[in-house]
């Protein structure tokens, strides 16, 4: 009995040391500026969840960060035109490049479908670099993910703040604490997975 009392409060005080980690990173992960935009890539991807996100790629598209901009896992109900109208302000300059430039992507539930369906469009476009936009408390697992379904693309990673999310006083804030939580939890599983999956496919 007190092997297993030592060993579960082994895991609780690890689980809560990741934690820390994780809640520092989100802290000092630097956020994207579109004013200073990152260096050229061949697209950009953004996962949506977030009222932030789709803007901050469509900006990046229109500051000529990128040739080509897939916004993934889009409801399936909403088209092309009226995204752009609900999303972008008259004359914006990403507007002008909706037939030629612009994919939604209505595929993706979760994150692993975001790689997913990045991975086919990538192909699609014989891509080789990629700007990632999500959520800064978000953006690891999004770069772990992607890294699993797209090893040999370059990805640099454009992190936004959402509004809701308090990250720096996330302890005073329930609902941040609880995404937090939530969002730590999910990486801790998707790094086990990236740890298997060579493991696994090797046993095969």
């Amino acid at each position: 009995m007190p092997r297993l009392f030592n060993l579960l409060l082994l895991v609780v005080l690890l689980w809560l040391g990741g934690f820390v980690w994780f809640t520092r990173d989100v802290m000092e992960m630097p956020l994207g500026d579109i004013r200073n935009p990152p260096p050229h890539a061949a697209g950009i991807v953004v996962l949506t969840g977030g009222r932030e996100r789709v803007p901050a790629g469509f900006d990046l598209l229109a500051a000529g960060a990128a040739d080509r901009l897939l916004v993934s896992g889009v409801d399936p109900h909403i088209d092309k035109l009226t995204l752009l109208q609900k999303i972008l302000p008259p004359g914006h300059p990403a507007r002008s490049k909706s037939s030629c430039c612009i994919t939604l992507g209505a595929m993706a539930e979760d994150t692993t479908g975001n790689a997913i369906e990045t991975a086919a469009w990538v192909e699609k476009y014989a891509l080789q670099s990629l700007i990632l936009v999500t959520a800064n408390y978000h953006m690891r697992r999004s770069l772990v993910e992607f890294r699993q379904e797209m090893p040999h693309i370059t990805l640099t990673p454009f992190a936004v703040q959402p509004e809701y999310v308090h990250v720096a006083e996330w302890w005073q804030y329930p609902g941040t604490a609880s995404v937090l939580v939530h969002e730590y939890n999910k990486l801790l599983l998707a790094y086990a997975k990236a740890c298997l999956t060579p493991l696994l496919g090797h046993a095969t």
